[in-house]
């Protein structure tokens, strides 16, 4: 009766399914979180994400690790899963110091103009309204640290420009 359920169990454990639809899964969490920029964000938690997910992808090319191959496509999906929550709020975060930062250059433009009432900067502010538009698409297209990066550089451009239009 014992070699009989040995047997039994031998057989089962020998014909398990390759948990293929788990790793495929974490795979699919992962790229949500890469897509909304985790590499930026939340790059710890995705680089386990990744690191779990590879090792899952290698212990499903095994035969025997399926277990092991389970547990690392959980770990890939709860990390991936942290990531991309980290980084939508990361993300709305720095939309708003973006915007923020924004209507500092607006004001700085405007300050501008007024001190160069009599010599007038048009050609300045024509390039600073460019590039503010270009900031705006940018973050309308959802690439948000690009746009806070480039805010950032216009309002240090326009600082120096004030000064030495005030000079």
């Amino acid at each position: 009766m014992l070699k009989r359920v040995l047997l039994l169990l031998a057989m089962g454990c020998s014909c398990a399914q390759p948990p293929k639809k788990e790793v495929d899964m974490a795979s699919l969490r992962v790229a949500r979180a890469q897509d909304e920029e985790a590499s930026a964000y939340a790059r710890e938690l995705l680089g386990e994400a990744e690191e779990a997910l590879a090792r899952a992808r290698d212990a499903l090319s095994a035969p025997r690790r399926y277990r092991e191959a389970v547990q690392a496509a959980s770990l890939a999906c709860s990390r991936a899963d942290e990531a991309r929550a980290m980084a939508v709020k990361e993300k709305e975060r720095t939309a708003r110091q973006t915007r923020r930062c924004l209507r500092e250059c607006e004001a700085l433009m405007e300050e501008g103009r007024s001190v160069g009432l009599l010599n007038p900067p048009l050609p300045e502010l024509v390039s600073f309204s460019q590039r503010l538009a270009e900031i705006e698409t940018l973050l309308e297209d959802g690439k948000v640290a690009e746009a806070y990066e480039a805010s950032e550089n216009l309002k240090q451009a326009l600082l120096e420009w004030l000064k030495k239009l005030k000079e």
